[in-house]
């Protein structure tokens, strides 16, 4: 306060450093003195203050061009030890947010991703670029040069890489998996539904569709899960995505809200794989013999999965599906001895016997039949004799009168 006071009484003529001193004004409430000295200079703080203003004013074009003055002469940390690295990150950060704002989405996630902020890259990729535009990004075709690390680019390739896969373009994910052992998961995924659509038989597409949902179950996160909401599969720490005191609807356009809904999972909920592993494994159940033991162990199995999401997750129809699943079970299946622990105890499905059901069932039904006809005939046979014992006896008793 003693130094704003000061320069509003003196002016800041012969002083050095005026832009931090502007930058201190700025951080103490004193905006209108923090632009006016900001106004007469030409540095990377004092066009930084310029862009923030603009920001404030709404001027998005103004403020892009002032972030862009300020990154380009921003000096780097052995360059100046006060403006360090930090401080750079946090300019870039804030020009990907503007660039969010006039729509420049490719832009901004190139800002965003070179800034280091990775929630920020990641929320960018997943929901708001094409699926085209991050693969145009990863392979340097994009037209916006940045270099990012190592680590960075593996994010991002296995962040793609799980959105292929949402998308069913199993294929062209399997590249993108920085992981030997998720690849490997991910391809059993692929092969397992793929089986599920060739199979020359019912029970051996509910088979693969079985082993599609372990796996989506067992591997969901690392193979479909969104690394933002709603699973957070590459959830990190990051700092705020906007710039001091902007209003948030300024820099968030329709367009940037249409891709957000257009690219979200489905179902939205957390752990949404859980919800596709269970949707798998009712649908192999309906094309299974419902008074087989293969219907009730996979309903049984399915029913667990969405007790514990329910619990785990708190939120979202689990506990629907769960109820929807086990009354499925009751009005359709038999009597298990493990049914009174539906969800808990299950045991493996017996594909092999609900192959040999169906001729096993009728095989029952036909010796069934033949045994009820059998013993209709003997029944039927004996009352002939027995009529005509009687009738003989009667006809003898007249003849004799």
């Amino acid at each position: 306060t003693p130094l704003v006071t000061a320069i509003k009484a003196h002016g800041v003529a012969g002083l050095p450093n005026v832009d931090r001193i502007a930058t201190l004004a700025y951080q103490g409430g004193e905006f209108d003195l923090a632009f006016e000295l900001a106004d007469k200079l030409d540095t990377p703080l004092a066009n930084w203050l310029k862009a923030k203003r603009s920001v404030r004013q709404g001027d998005l074009p103004a403020a892009a061009e002032n972030y862009r003055r300020a990154i380009a002469a921003f000096p780097l940390a052995q360059d100046d030890p006060v403006l360090t690295d930090i401080r750079r990150q946090r300019l870039i950060g804030e020009a990907g947010a503007v660039a969010m704002g006039r729509g420049e989405f490719v832009q901004a996630f190139g800002l965003l991703t070179e800034s280091g902020y990775v929630d920020e890259s990641y929320y960018v990729a997943e929901r708001i670029l094409t699926i085209q535009e991050v693969k145009d990004f990863l392979t340097g075709t994009a037209g916006h040069e940045t270099t990012i690390n190592k680590a960075t680019h593996e994010g991002l390739s296995d962040l793609l890489a799980r959105r292929l896969m949402r998308a069913g373009r199993y294929d062209e994910a399997l590249p993108y998996f920085p992981n030997t052992e998720t690849q490997d998961d991910a391809r059993a995924y692929m092969i397992a539904l793929r089986a599920a659509s060739d199979g020359k038989t019912k029970v051996e597409r509910a088979r693969a569709l079985f082993d599609a949902a372990i796996i989506a179950r067992a591997h969901g996160m690392e193979i479909l899960g969104t690394s933002m909401a709603p699973d957070d599969a590459g959830w990190t720490w990051s700092a705020p995505r906007w710039p001091d005191n902007a209003a948030p609807e300024l820099l968030t356009t329709q367009a940037e809200l249409d891709r957000y809904y257009q690219n979200a999972p489905v179902p939205d909920y957390r752990f949404h794989y859980r919800y596709i592993a269970t949707d798998e494994a009712e649908q192999a159940a309906a094309l299974l013999p419902p008074r087989s033991q293969a219907f009730a162990a996979v309903l049984c199995r399915a029913t667990g999965w969405m007790i514990k999401t329910e619990n785990k997750a708190g939120g979202g129809p689990a506990e629907s599906k769960a109820q929807a699943l086990y009354a499925r079970y009751v009005k359709e299946g038999a009597i298990v001895p493990w049914a009174k622990h539906f969800g808990f105890s299950c045991p493996d499905p017996d594909f092999d016997g609900a192959s040999r059901f169906s001729s096993t069932q009728s095989s029952r039904a036909l010796h069934r039949l033949l045994h009820r006809r059998l013993t209709y005939s003997v029944i039927g046979s004996t009352v002939v004799l027995i009529a005509g014992a009687v009738f003989l006896f009667r006809r003898r008793r007249v003849n004799h009168a």
